[in-house]
């Protein structure tokens, strides 16, 4: 069965036979009101589970190309990082040379090579890497960052919390 109607269009119909029986109270006794209600619901469910199969088709193709896109992405990054590592590799093997033969500077046909100073970088101490609170405070940064899961806790034992709450989102599952 080809379905025309949009899912929208379907919901809508569906809606409208709701307010049409909730407006006679459900009392549908004139056989040909209840018969064209009765093929009127069946062709609308028709519809919606011809619909939601195109729509479960659709998702579960574009979740392969999602799924085979990210498989070649990473395999290209890791290809991409290969191709890093030569020119590190590469560069690396210029500075030795210019180093252990004293040369600041060396002009090429296309380019030219020259050691550089990078900026200063930090490099602490071994044992205050694993013990920062032995610094002196002046050198302490102090971060405060909310304990969610002792705050949902609270929330799910019955605590009010005027700057929390609990959310019961929803969400599509296909089975």
């Amino acid at each position: 069965m080809k379905i025309d109607e949009s899912l929208y269009e379907i919901t809508g119909n569906m809606l409208a036979l709701e307010e049409i029986l909730d407006e006679a109270e459900g009392d549908i006794t004139d056989p040909e009101v209840e018969t064209a209600v009765n093929d009127w619901f069946t062709e609308n469910l028709e519809k919606e589970k011809g619909k939601l199969d195109g729509y479960d088709r659709l998702i579960a193709k574009w979740q392969a190309r999602a799924s085979s896109r990210k498989e070649e992405a990473k395999r290209l990054n890791m290809r991409a990082r290969a191709y890093e590592n030569r020119v590190n590799w590469l560069k690396d093997r210029v500075l030795e040379h210019l180093v252990m033969t004293g040369q600041k500077k060396v002009e090429g046909t296309l380019h030219n090579f020259r050691q550089q100073n990078s900026a200063p970088r930090l490099q602490l101490d071994p044992h205050v890497e694993e013990h920062p609170e032995e610094l002196p405070e002046q050198f302490h940064r102090v971060v405060f960052t909310p304990d969610k899961v002792a705050i949902k806790n609270a929330l799910k034992a019955g605590e009010e919390l005027d700057f929390a709450r609990l959310v019961q989102g929803v969400h599509l599952r296909i089975d």
